[in-house]
């Protein structure tokens, strides 16, 4: 037994238990999810939000005396945030794979899970990949987020070099990843990264 599956055996959760999880990969150009142990991802789409404030006339709802209005923004996600590129304001809540703006990417987490695979967040399991680069503060603000917001039974984030690596069978290696916002390589020992030689 490798030093890996030792560690692995000592862990409460694994993920090869029968638990499902939601695996979720976030990059700077695509935002891609879908089940563990199918062999592609059930939603794909531009890593990109479209906001709009829209001016809510609360005298023509309610009935009430004066010109009181209330601003309500609508969004949009992927493809059809750059068709609405003209009306909209855009934000890409990921640059060069760090998260910029974690309220544009909770929307986006919101559309994904709700609208595009039709789940309830209380009742899943959700694997997330995390940029070699992030910093300990935004991976607590992503757990937060999966964990307060969306209220998820359990949240693993695991760095995506690992995962490429884990995926060929193997836990030492170095592995190569070039993304749309980013090209780095991460030396991998035993399962893990290590961050003083990545580039």
């Amino acid at each position: 037994m490798s030093a890996i599956e030792k560690r692995l055996s000592k862990m409460e959760i694994r993920f090869d238990q029968g638990e499902e999880f939601i695996v979720v990969d976030m990059g700077s150009g695509l935002l891609k999810a879908g089940f563990s142990g199918e062999d592609l991802p059930r939603v794909v789409i531009p890593t990109v939000v479209g906001e709009r404030t829209i001016e809510v006339d609360q005298n023509a709802q309610n009935q009430l005396a004066g010109n009181e209005t209330k601003a309500k923004k609508s969004y949009k996600f992927g493809n059809e945030a750059f068709l609405m590129q003209e009306k909209d304001s855009l934000h890409e809540p990921i640059e060069r794979g760090v998260i910029v703006d974690i309220n544009s990417m909770e929307h986006m987490l919101r559309y994904v899970f709700e609208t595009q695979m039709n789940l309830d967040t209380k009742n899943i399991n959700v694997l997330m990949t995390d940029a070699p680069y992030n910093s300990k503060q935004l991976k607590q603000d992503i757990a937060e987020l999966m964990f307060e917001t969306f209220k998820v039974n359990s949240f693993a984030l695991m760095n995506t070099a690992v995962l490429s690596l884990f995926s060929t069978g193997k836990t030492c290696g170095l592995v190569a990843e070039c993304g749309e916002g980013t090209t780095y390589t991460v030396p991998v020992f035993e399962g893990y990264a290590l961050p003083h030689a990545m580039h």
